[in-house]
């Protein structure tokens, strides 16, 4: 029985993992954008997937490398959305070694980084503009599993002059639909 049990699970992540591959596909199909897929590893966001856009994004987050928590926007989507348990210690250890998150041009404070996660979780996205890398836009959003916990998360990014990732925006509309729509065939039903 557990031999069953592991087959079943390790299955099931497979599956995952090759949804989210579509996933990725489909929504650089959609935006011609930079697309990156995170999963939470044993340091924190770990890059899965990237695929690069048309527009030239010089950023240097290769397939396996850790990205920070507090600093990038797949970061600050796990740091809000996973149990406190998985993500504080990460969370603590980026803050005690200097590293300092800034949003829309300002650092911020402990208890500041604390509220941007707060709105991350009620918006469900987090986003930014030049604020990790000078010129680079991006936007990150969940990848939630069948008991409501986030699983990865999946980003567009793209250089500012030349793409629109605001909300109302054709490529954050893309995002969000691509998203949900990944959610929900891994087996997220949304409250409500």
């Amino acid at each position: 029985p557990a031999a069953l049990t592991i087959g079943l699970a390790a299955q099931y992540r497979l599956d995952e993992f090759r949804l989210a591959d579509q996933a990725v596909d489909h929504l650089f199909d959609a935006t011609r954008l930079t697309v990156g897929l995170a999963v939470w590893g044993d340091h924190g966001p770990t890059v899965l997937r990237r695929r690069e856009g048309l527009h030239a994004v010089t950023v240097t987050r290769r397939v396996g490398s850790t990205m920070s928590t507090v600093t990038t926007n797949a970061g600050r989507v796990f740091a809000a959305f996973l149990p406190a348990y998985l993500s504080q210690p990460i969370v603590d250890a980026e803050f005690a070694a200097g590293q300092v998150p800034v949003y829309r041009g300002k650092k911020l404070s402990r208890s500041a980084f604390n509220r941007l996660l707060d709105d991350i979780r009620r918006q469900g996205w987090s986003a930014t503009s030049g604020d990790t890398f000078k010129g680079l836009d991006a936007v990150a959003m969940p990848v939630f599993g069948r008991e409501s916990n986030v699983l990865m998360t999946l980003s567009l990014m793209g250089a500012g002059a030349a793409v629109d990732l605001s909300p109302k925006g054709k490529a954050f509309q893309q995002l969000k639909t691509t998203a949900d729509g990944l959610s929900e065939r891994l087996g997220y039903r949304r409250p409500g």
